[in-house]
């Protein structure tokens, strides 16, 4: 289903849509659909894995959470971010004891991942806690 909606770019998605448009003006609509096609794909081949639990983990640690506009940054907090949670949050630990794991082997988990894994952690986490919201705007049933 495809629906018009009027949006701001940034400089730098305006570029990336003049780099996907090659012919003429740039086609918005076509570029970002693209883009939000390949973001999925990306997402979805360097997910690290997660037991449930951990998953779990992650997503109560980013509840309520505001991102950085600089994803790179926030991405690189992750592992702090973890400490923080585990040392002010009982619920994180407790999720962590019932992943069966300790807060130093997790923390390790996360120091070994790439920049783009700990996005797609991130991500994982958003649609984690607006999958409610997502589904009723598409009229979709929880």
């Amino acid at each position: 289903m495809s629906i018009k909606k009027s949006v701001r770019l940034s400089d730098e998605a305006e570029r990336l849509c003049y780099l996907l448009s090659p012919y003429g003006e740039p086609n918005y609509s076509g570029s970002l659909n693209a883009l939000a096609h390949r973001y999925n794909l990306l997402i979805e081949n360097v997910m690290p894995e997660l037991s449930e639990q951990e998953a779990l983990v992650f997503a109560s640690l980013y509840n309520g959470h505001m991102l950085n506009d600089n994803i790179k940054l926030e991405a690189q907090s992750i592992e702090w971010q973890l400490a923080e949670g585990f040392k002010y949050d009982a619920t994180i630990g407790e999720l962590i004891e019932n992943a069966d794991t300790t807060l130093e082997k997790l923390h390790s988990k996360v120091a070994s991942w790439s920049i783009a894994e700990r996005i797609a952690v991130i991500d994982m986490t958003q649609r984690f806690w607006s999958k409610g919201r997502a589904d009723a705007m598409l009229g979709k049933e929880g």
